[in-house]
């Protein structure tokens, strides 16, 4: 957060209600056609050399996506940088290889804090 200058501190603050704005402005009846929204920008990368499709999970805020192979029983968090701004690489921050195979996952921010919880039973 020290790094950011106050202009774009002003811009995430004023994240949901632009959200909001944009909920309203673009709100249509059904069957009806709404706007089309185009994308700010667009980011691809293999999560993983295998070519195994694995899970995703867009952490609230945007700038986190965690991604997750029940195949190969991996939990993978990425930094796809701030919201809004180009990416130059998706960086991987964290991977978790578990020994168990889940049936459920859960994420929960906190602050700063990502929190996955996961439901596990043992694979026989």
């Amino acid at each position: 957060m020290e790094t950011l200058d106050l202009d774009r501190l002003r811009k995430i603050a004023l994240c949901p209600h632009r959200w909001d704005a944009l909920v309203n402005k673009c709100t249509h009846d059904a069957g009806h056609p709404g706007h089309k929204l185009t994308p700010k920008s667009k980011i691809s990368f293999r999560a993983n050399e295998e070519g195994i499709r694995e899970g995703s999970d867009l952490i609230p805020g945007g700038r986190y996506l965690l991604t997750t192979s029940t195949e190969l029983h991996t939990l993978k968090l990425w930094d796809l940088g701030l919201p809004g701004k180009g990416v130059e690489t998706v960086a991987l921050v964290a991977e978790k290889t578990l020994d168990d195979t889940w049936e459920d996952l859960e994420i929960s921010v906190y602050g700063e804090c990502i929190r996955v919880i996961i439901g596990t039973y043992e694979s026989t």
